[in-house]
């Protein structure tokens, strides 16, 4: 029997029922969480730096210059979880779910 981790169930709980696998997380992290699931297409620093001066949000990831596939920037309540559109839409579940767990535990939980 398949045994959720606490963070998975927190999620789930949030959420209000349990998506069908395969999981693609949009419509739950929109309905559960203060983050936003952005798919932008060959991620790197640079692109999610210029994403967001366009937006006038002032923040810098100030990191290496490299291929990203995902992406987390937290900050006064809310998340933007960045994912490269272009990986296959396997990889990009994977990623959307790596990145949400990052802002469930290392942001929102510890708050």
């Amino acid at each position: 029997m398949f045994n959720p981790s606490p963070i998975a169930a927190q999620f789930w709980r949030l959420v209000g029922y349990e998506e069908e696998f395969p999981r693609t997380l949009h419509t739950a992290v929109a309905l559960a969480l203060p983050a936003s699931i952005i798919f932008v297409p060959v991620l790197s620093s640079p692109v999610i730096d210029s994403w967001l001066r366009r937006r006038d949000i002032k923040c810098s990831l100030s990191a290496a210059n490299r291929p990203l596939r995902g992406c987390l920037i937290a900050n006064r309540g809310h998340g933007l979880i960045f994912v490269d559109g272009t990986m296959p839409a396997d990889e990009m579940r994977i990623t959307v779910a790596h990145e949400t767990v990052h802002f469930l535990h290392h942001y929102l939980n510890p708050r």
